[in-house]
């Protein structure tokens, strides 16, 4: 948004609005709240998730001013305006924007009702305030409400964090008895309270006699080792899923296993993990998983003494991916390049951008350019002189883009280089 705050308020009601056929009979008043609760719910539609990367830490501030200035246009006019209300509630739920989440339930003249109340749940539960969604609940039910099924998935949600599995496999059956069958989500969360891979396995053997519910096993693991678990705990699981038969762990799982094994310090594991575990299960890795191990191997140069050997490590995984016929994409040439800046193989820097070149990846991206400046002190051009072209000759040969050639040997030439 270009214009912030109050003075974007008045710029959109100050647009005329689109009524259709069935709310011509509405009021001004009513017409203008549901104009700004589209307004609000465009602001944060972008946000998927909660810790969606997308968005800054910054920009959340400025969008939970802005969500806050649009409500109080509508909350100083004498009327309630109850989509503006729900609107902000749900953006802020997304945004995690506890005190003025808070506020408008507040400063409501009315009593909020169950959708409102599940929005403020949902905000707690994000914020990892789990205390307070079982307040919320509480206070719900007190008040004569029927939980809805999104109330009871952040109960759930509150009460799987804390590892109760009791107080889960309770809000279960209080959920059946109410007619709201539990779908594989909520299965999933109550799972989350295990620690052993048998014990989560006996579980969900039980909820699939009592709710019909049959979830894939590599499903339900990568759902929990994306939870809050300790490390440990989810090394646990994972060596506990490639002993079931049932069980084949796959590209998206040592991905994750080597990523947090990474951010923990623990390279050599990480590293072990795609050298030994991805042959014994004979999974084929893919470029995410390739890129995660080269991630790992620029990490652990960091403190290494020889950091040739990780160079060769990642040279050889960016290698084998070309010969399982997956073409490189620039996230993986971006780690290569930063390899060879902390390991000072300028040669090899100038080899790999002659590939880039040759091969016509597309738009080369900034940071590319400048890492490539940092190793070899020169300019990043997307020509070259005939006379360099052919100097490198030995070791590329550009080719037709229709061409089937193999790319294994043409990276294992460069790379030896």
């Amino acid at each position: 948004m270009s214009r912030r705050g109050p003075q974007l308020c008045v710029d959109i009601l100050n647009k005329p609005t689109v009524i259709n056929s069935g709310q011509r009979h509405l009021t001004v008043q009513h017409q203008e709240d549901v104009k700004i609760a589209r307004l609000i719910s465009g602001i944060t539609s972008g946000i998927r998730r909660k810790k969606n990367t997308a968005f800054s830490l910054i920009g959340k501030k400025q969008m939970t001013v802005d969500v806050m200035a649009l409500y109080k246009v509508q909350h100083n006019k004498p009327d309630f305006s109850y989509h503006t209300t729900k609107a902000a509630l749900e953006a802020f739920s997304k945004l995690t924007a506890v005190k003025s989440a808070e506020f408008i339930i507040k400063n409501m003249p009315t009593r909020p009702d169950v959708t409102l109340y599940t929005f403020l749940m949902a905000t707690y539960c994000n914020a990892d305030l789990h205390d307070k969604v079982q307040t919320v609940f509480s206070t719900m039910l007190s008040d004569g409400y029927s939980p809805s099924r999104k109330a009871f998935t952040y109960l759930l949600k509150s009460y799987s964090h804390q590892r109760n599995i009791t107080k889960c496999k309770s809000i279960l059956k209080q959920m059946s008895s109410m007619g709201i069958v539990p779908d594989k989500f909520h299965i999933l969360d109550t799972a989350c309270c295990f620690t052993l891979y048998t014990e989560m396995t006996q579980f969900f053997e039980e909820a699939k006699q009592q709710y019909g519910l049959r979830i894939a096993p590599i499903l339900r693991l990568n759902y929990i080792l994306k939870t809050t678990l300790a490390l440990s705990e989810k090394m646990t699981l994972y060596e506990g899923a490639r002993k079931d038969p049932a069980c084949k762990p796959v590209n998206s799982t040592y991905t994750f296993i080597i990523t947090e094994l990474r951010k923990a310090g623990r390279y050599s594991e990480a590293l072990n993990i795609f050298e030994n575990d991805l042959v014994i299960d004979n999974c084929k890795p893919d470029l995410v998983t390739c890129g995660a191990y080269m991630s790992t191997c620029y990490a652990a140069m960091h403190s290494a003494s020889d950091q040739k050997i990780f160079v060769a490590k990642a040279e050889t995984c960016f290698s084998d991916l070309h010969r399982s016929g997956e073409l490189a994409e620039y996230s993986l040439i971006l780690i290569l390049m930063d390899i060879y800046e902390r390991g000072g193989c300028t040669e090899r820097a100038k080899l790999l951008k002659q590939f880039v070149i040759n091969r016509r990846f597309g738009k080369v991206p900034m940071r590319l350019r400048t890492t490539f400046k940092n190793i070899t002190g020169e300019e990043w051009t997307d020509s070259e002189s005939k006379d360099r072209i052919q100097h490198i000759g030995r070791f590329y040969k550009p080719e037709p883009r229709s061409a089937t050639r193999n790319l294994k040997d043409e990276i294992l030439e460069i790379m030896k280089q």
